[in-house]
C-alpha cells in the first residue's frame, strides 16, 4: 500500500511510482512535471533526481554539491578536498557508489605528485527541508589508500555526516553581543585552541606548553591562546602555532611551536570571518598568513594570502 508503511518504504514507492511514469504510455506529461520539479533532464525518472547534499553546503568555492551524479566534488579547501573524474552506479538507490581520482597527503609534507583511487559512497536520501520537491543523499563517506598503489582500507570514512545542512544554517546568533569564530569543532567566544586550515590537522593553535602530543596520538596539551581582547569587531590576543614537522610521518612526527600573534575580524552573521597570523616561524622573520572562513567542514579556513612584514 502505498500510503502505509514506515515514512522510509513510503519515500522509496513514490520514488518507483516516479519512475514508472516515465515509461508507461500518456504519461510523459507527469514525467516532466516530476523531473522540472526535482531540476533535473526531464527524459529522466524521479529516482535518478536524487542530488549529492544541497548547495551551498560547502560555501561559494564549493563544487558538485547538489547536484546530479557530480563529476566533480569540492569542498574549497585545499586539493584533498576535490575528487575528479567520478564515476557513479546505483544513483538513486539507497546507497550510491563512486570512483574517482584524488590527492593524499605525503607523511613528509605536501603532496604525492600523482592522484590515487578513492571510493565514494553517497547514502541516507532524504528531503532536506519540509518545503523540498526531491531527495537528497544527506551522508557521504570514502575509502583511500595512505599511499600511491595501497590498498583501500576496509572501514569508511566520514567525508561529510549532513550534507542537507547549509552554511547559512551555521550562522549563529550573536551571544552577549560578541560574535564567535570557528575553533575547527564548533562556534565558541574565546576558544582555547583553534585548527582547521590545515587538512591533515598538522597545525594546532594553541599557547606555550611543555609537553605536546606526539603527532596524532592521545595525551599531551597544546596549551591555552591568551585573548588580550573580545570585542563586537575585533578580537586578538597571544599564541603559539603549533606545527607537526611530520617526522617520519605526521602521525608520529614531533610539534613544534612558534610564538604568534592572532587576530580576528570582519564580522558575518554573529561570526568572525578572517583569521590572521604574525609569526617569526618556518625560518621566515615576520611571517603572516591571511584565512577566510568558507565551509563548516575541515579544512574550514580558506588561505587568502601570505606574506612577509614590509613585502604585502
Amino acid at each position: 500500500m502505498l500510503w502505509g508503511g514506515p515514512p522510509r518504504r513510503s519515500v522509496f514507492a513514490l520514488l518507483g511510482l516516479c519512475g514508472l511514469l516515465t515509461v508507461l504510455p500518456g504519461t510523459a506529461a507527469s514525467a516532466s512535471r516530476c523531473a522540472r520539479r526535482a531540476g533535473v533532464n526531464r527524459d529522466r525518472g524521479c529516482r535518478h533526481a536524487l542530488t549529492l547534499g544541497v548547495r551551498g553546503i560547502e560555501g561559494p568555492q564549493g563544487r558538485g554539491w547538489g547536484e546530479v551524479k557530480p563529476k566533480v566534488i569540492f569542498n574549497g579547501g585545499d586539493p584533498s578536498g576535490l575528487v575528479d573524474h567520478i564515476r557513479w552506479r546505483r544513483w538513486g538507490s539507497r546507497a550510491a557508489i563512486g570512483v574517482g581520482r584524488n590527492s593524499i597527503f605525503r607523511p613528509s609534507g605536501g603532496y604525492y605528485p600523482d592522484k590515487v583511487r578513492i571510493v565514494l559512497r553517497a547514502s541516507r536520501p532524504r528531503y532536506c527541508s519540509p518545503g523540498a520537491r526531491h531527495l537528497a543523499y544527506s551522508h557521504l563517506s570514502f575509502r583511500v589508500p595512505r599511499k600511491p598503489g595501497g590498498q583501500l582500507p576496509r572501514r569508511w570514512s566520514v567525508w561529510n555526516s549532513d550534507m542537507c545542512r547549509r552554511l547559512s544554517s551555521y550562522r549563529l546568533e550573536r551571544h552577549g553581543g560578541l560574535p564567535r569564530v570557528s575553533d575547527g569543532e564548533r562556534f565558541s567566544i574565546r576558544p582555547t585552541r583553534m585548527s582547521g586550515w590545515t587538512g591533515d590537522g598538522s597545525q594546532e593553535l594553541g599557547g606555550p606548553s611543555s609537553e605536546p602530543p606526539v603527532g596524532y596520538y592521545p595525551g599531551g596539551s597544546f596549551g591555552k591562546i591568551d585573548w588580550r581582547a573580545w570585542t563586537s569587531q575585533r578580537a586578538y590576543g597571544r599564541a603559539v602555532l603549533w606545527t607537526d614537522d611530520c617526522n617520519p610521518d605526521c602521525g608520529t612526527g614531533s610539534w613544534e611551536g612558534f610564538p604568534t600573534r592572532v587576530s580576528l575580524r570582519r564580522v558575518r552573521a554573529g561570526h568572525f570571518t578572517r583569521l590572521q597570523f604574525a609569526c617569526n616561524c618556518f625560518h621566515r622573520f615576520g611571517y603572516h598568513e591571511l584565512f577566510e572562513y568558507r565551509t563548516p567542514y575541515p579544512p574550514q579556513w580558506s588561505l587568502i594570502r601570505s606574506w612577509r612584514s614590509g613585502g604585502g
